[in-house]
């Protein structure tokens, strides 16, 4: 399954296979079906879910906390979703 990890205070969009690494220090693990733990170089955080295929939660930087979300996309033959 892939998601798609979007926080705009980071800068972050990212197409990410789940429990793969991807830019540096992030990676995410699922922990219950509808509960994922984002994991980055400061500190474990934990995404809720909101919708059938969306979750949001904050992401934790050096110095300040960003809210995040992240969506289930579809997988695709390519592996990449269109924009």
């Amino acid at each position: 399954m892939k998601i798609r990890l979007v926080s705009e205070g980071f800068g972050i969009n990212e197409l990410v296979e789940i429990d793969k690494w991807f830019a540096g220090d992030l990676m995410l693990k699922r922990k219950t079906p509808r509960r994922f733990e984002f994991i980055n170089g400061w500190e474990k955080e934990d995404f809720q879910y909101k919708t059938k295929k969306r979750f949001e939660g904050y992401l934790k930087g050096s110095k300040t906390y960003q809210m995040a979300y992240l969506t289930i996309e579809e997988d695709t033959e390519k592996g990449e979703s269109v924009q």
